[in-house]
């Protein structure tokens, strides 16, 4: 009797774990499930590609690419970041998505590898070390790492914080020291707020924003770096503020510890920085001044193509965001970061006709490509299409 009782008592056991497994199974989506996709077992590298010369000729297996297909690995699921979230799920819904990985051309990981700056809250501890371990992850071949920040204080060096090998990556603030031509893709920056589609943006008045008056010539409203990367030309940027037509403002407040670096302009800065809005800033003027931050982009290059408001860019190095396919010398002014105190004179030239046709020009690109998170990806995407179609046509593959 009582081993009968016993079986009994266990068998229920057993069939209350399944339901369990059941329930719980279907509360979450689908594409978390662990299927046969796994992470192989760690191994000892044997194998360092020379990235910096990565081409799809070198680093890429373009026999995998009969039909232009992409993976999206099903295993394993670490999501920080909505944006990360955002772009998988624009990515599944691609007439080019694939759940068959054997059908592949190219490969995503589901682990977010967006932040990867220690101080971010959406960094990935663990993504240095899962990546390598994918199952397909062949040294990257054939594989997409998306990245918007990388580096962190004080350096905020370029270079993503694990071995990409001969992955694509897909970047923010890329320069052109560390981009490989026709290989990896310069990635806008933009807030996690982004319109996830279309239908999701506000549609702003073209005409005003292209024939209006504006109140101001050129202006810029941001941090101020007392010391370290990026101070440089944001340090220097108080020569050009006439307090008429160019308003220049800064802040030495940012960071916990910015009394430690205070310098005797700090007080004043902070004080007249307050007296303006910066959005009436942005859309009153002709022209916005894009200093770079501590990495190469900034939040102000999308938010000033938007308005109409001519980009002023000093960023030395930075490779634009979609440059492959964008001709951004019709767009913006782009001047070298020591020829700083010549902006005003440089722009002071430019005819009335030329800045309408920058403004024209820049408010169609922001639509084109930039306003919402679905067109960005889909730009992305088909860069890498066309890359891989035109790699296949000159080299006489079908």
């Amino acid at each position: 009797m009582r081993i009968r009782e016993h079986f009994s008592n266990k068998y229920l056991f057993l069939g209350c774990v399944c339901c369990m497994i059941i329930v719980f199974g279907n509360f979450f989506d689908s594409n978390q499930i662990i299927d046969h996709t796994k992470i192989s077992k760690s191994k000892l590298k044997i194998y360092a590609a020379n990235d910096d010369q990565c081409s799809l000729k070198k680093c890429f297996d373009i026999k995998k690419c009969k039909e232009f297909k992409i993976y999206i690995y099903k295993y394993p699921v670490i999501y920080k970041s909505s944006v990360y979230i955002n772009i998988l799920s624009i990515l599944k819904k691609s007439r080019y998505y694939t759940p068959n990985p054997n059908k592949a051309c190219l490969f995503i990981s589901a682990i977010d590898t967006l932040a990867q700056d220690p101080l971010n809250k959406n960094f990935v501890r663990d993504a240095a070390s899962l990546i390598p371990k994918l199952k397909y992850w062949n040294h990257g071949k054939n594989h997409i790492i998306f990245n918007m920040y990388s580096g962190t204080y004080p350096n905020y060096r370029e270079k993503i914080p694990f071995d990409t090998d001969n992955a694509i990556r897909i970047k923010t603030s890329v320069s052109a020291k560390y981009y490989r031509k026709n290989f990896d893709i310069s990635f806008p920056l933009f807030y996690d707020n982004i319109a996830f589609n279309n239908s999701k943006v506000k549609h702003l008045n073209k005409s005003s924003l292209i024939y209006g008056s504006k109140k101001y010539f050129l202006t810029f409203k941001g941090k101020r770096y007392l010391q370290g990367t990026g101070s440089n030309v944001r340090n220097k940027l108080y020569h050009l503020n006439n307090q008429r037509d160019v308003i220049l403002l800064t802040t030495c407040k940012h960071g916990l510890d910015w009394t430690r670096f205070k310098d005797r302009r700090c007080d004043a800065d902070n004080l007249n920085y307050d007296k303006y809005d910066y959005n009436e800033l942005l859309n009153s003027s002709t022209f916005c001044l894009i200093p770079r931050g501590r990495r190469l982009d900034t939040y102000r290059f999308l938010e000033s193509l938007k308005v109409g408001c001519v980009v002023v860019l000093l960023s030395d190095g930075w490779i634009l965001p979609f440059s492959e396919i964008i001709n951004w010398n019709r767009a913006i002014v782009r001047v070298k970061e020591n020829q700083l105190m010549q902006v005003n004179s440089i722009l002071r030239e430019i005819p009335y006709e030329k800045i309408i046709e920058m403004r024209k020009l820049s408010l169609f690109l922001y639509e084109k490509y930039f306003s919402s998170l679905e067109l960005i990806i889909d730009t992305t995407v088909e860069i890498l299409r066309k890359r891989i179609e035109r790699f296949k046509i000159l080299n006489d593959m079908p």
